[in-house]
């Protein structure tokens, strides 16, 4: 396992995590440290670099296979298509992002919107789940 998460799970910013006492829900609050399954192509050759959270997401960064998305998807924010009245407590969803430029080196969050610093621009995943590049 690559990375490991706690706390507040609300939105799957964590991973799905499967409840004892009823295996089709998931745990909205993980109180140990649990593993976060990615679906890495090439695990055992495959580093995570960084990890950075937000209220109800989560990014992470790998050297090979590229930034990963958890969470609430409401306005775009995990890079993916957003789906009306998509539930995101109990999710199985951890998306790829794709579709840069170029290589990411650092990913950050303040509380709602999510960063990806590629080698050349900074890049905002915006609430309306586009692309701003190129940001002073």
């Amino acid at each position: 396992t690559k990375v490991w998460g706690m706390g507040l799970n609300s939105d799957s910013q964590i991973g799905f995590h499967r409840s004892r006492q009823d295996r089709t829900k998931g745990y909205e609050y993980i109180l140990e440290p649990s593993p976060v399954p990615l679906p890495l192509e090439k695990p055992q050759e495959t580093r995570v670099l960084q990890v950075s959270c937000g209220r109800a997401h989560s990014l992470v960064m790998t050297d090979n296979e590229g930034v990963f998305s958890l969470g609430n998807n409401a306005y775009g924010q995990c890079g993916r298509n957003i789906v009306d009245s998509e539930i995101y407590s109990g999710s199985h969803i951890i998306h790829r992002i794709e579709g840069l430029d170029s290589k990411v080196v650092e990913v950050m969050f303040n509380i709602f919107v999510p960063f990806n610093v590629c080698d050349s621009e900074i890049v905002e995943e915006n609430y309306l789940g586009t692309l701003n590049k190129d940001l002073p």
